[in-house]
């Protein structure tokens, strides 16, 4: 794990990750977030990081990031799916 931390902005604790994949070496920046209040409101966005930015990365601004990378992927119980392709930008509403 390259990164590991809590985006706390709006007290929305996200769980951010940054990891490499051991085949290829590509580091993927990955955003969970689940509302406890909300039934089916988990999901979780992840996108491939260039090397150049890496060092970009923090939990605050995980959000910011994965709305510029492409191509960007998004799943989990709030879309009903294991994963998808998306352009869409990231959805935190419960």
């Amino acid at each position: 794990m390259l990164f590991e931390g809590i985006d706390k902005t709006n007290s929305r604790y996200g769980e951010v990750t940054l990891s490499r994949c051991q085949h290829c070496s590509t580091a993927w920046l990955r955003f969970f977030i689940e509302y406890e209040s909300f039934s089916h409101s988990g999901r979780w966005y992840r996108a491939p990081v260039p090397c150049e930015r890496e060092i970009e990365v923090t939990a605050e601004r995980a959000i910011e990031m994965l709305n510029s990378l492409e191509p960007r992927f998004a799943g989990g119980s709030y879309f009903n799916s294991e994963g998808f392709e998306t352009r869409a930008r990231v959805d935190l509403q419960p």
